[in-house]
């Protein structure tokens, strides 16, 4: 039960704080779509907002395990 809480909290913090959870709407395209992927990677989305994410979780993780 603690760990579903704890997952619960770190989707609720991950959303209030970039607006959504979902790769489209972080990245602002449909990567699905081959068109809009190849966009996302020649306009290098991947590489300038990705990590920024993955910086994010790996905050509220470490944070979350320390509670």
């Amino acid at each position: 039960e603690n760990t579903y809480k704890k997952v619960r909290v770190f989707l609720e913090r991950f959303e209030a704080e970039h607006g959504t959870l979902i790769c489209n709407g972080l990245l602002g395209c449909n990567i699905v779509d081959p068109e809009e992927l190849n966009r996302a990677r020649d306009s290098d989305l991947f590489q300038e907002k990705c990590p920024h994410f993955v910086e994010t979780a790996a905050k509220l993780v470490e944070h979350l395990l320390q509670d």
